[in-house]
């Protein structure tokens, strides 16, 4: 398959700009929503003694520190919390997100071989229970981090492989994930034919 057959400059520059606006808009939505919701969730936390809802609560808050890139250790200590919680009750879609989470984290935080130990055990927790909740965004951050990591073949076919079967009008987010994964290896590979 290939995906990417048009005019490699016109791909190369649309991706960009769509990028740019995802991560504008993102940055928006935390300005306005994002700091009172956090202070919201943490300043009750303590009120919740459901241990159905606890852990999604502190996925929550997770989420937050995660997403803002404002404290990624406290991400990893709430996702911890979280998992923590869901393990005790039995609660394996939470375990999963949490996994993925705690993944993206150390990504962020450039711990690669930690991040993709710690994605192959949700996408196995994910299989083993036929969990389909953001299976797509964990396969998607998968393929980045492989990307960043230096693993450009694999990351690339797995890319294409998860392209085809994405539903990509409900998926957009694992699709601008892919598209970068593409862009880098475009690019990856245009570096390396230049200079050899």
């Amino acid at each position: 398959m290939s995906f990417i057959s048009s005019n490699k400059y016109t791909i190369f520059f649309t991706i960009v700009i769509v990028l740019f606006l995802f991560y504008f808009l993102a940055g928006i939505l935390h300005i306005y929503f994002g700091i009172k919701l956090k202070k919201y969730l943490e300043n009750n936390l303590k009120e919740v003694k459901s241990p159905i809802i606890l852990p999604h609560l502190y996925h929550c808050i997770s989420l937050y520190f995660l997403w803002s890139h404002t404290d990624y250790e406290k991400a990893k200590i709430f996702s911890s919390e979280s998992y923590n919680i869901a393990k005790k009750v039995s609660n394996v879609v939470f375990q999963y997100s949490a996994l993925v989470s705690i993944a993206t984290i150390y990504y962020f935080q450039g711990n690669y071989d930690t991040a993709i130990k710690t994605i192959n055990e949700a996408l196995s927790l994910s299989k083993e229970n036929n969990i389909s909740i953001g299976i797509n965004f964990a396969k998607a951050i998968y393929t980045e981090i492989l990307m960043v990591r230096g693993d450009f073949e694999i990351a690339n076919k797995t890319t294409d492989e998860e392209l085809e079967i994405l539903n990509i009008r409900s998926e957009i987010l694992p699709l601008l994930i892919y598209l970068k994964v593409k862009l880098l290896y475009f690019i990856s590979n245009n570096y390396t034919k230049q200079s050899g």
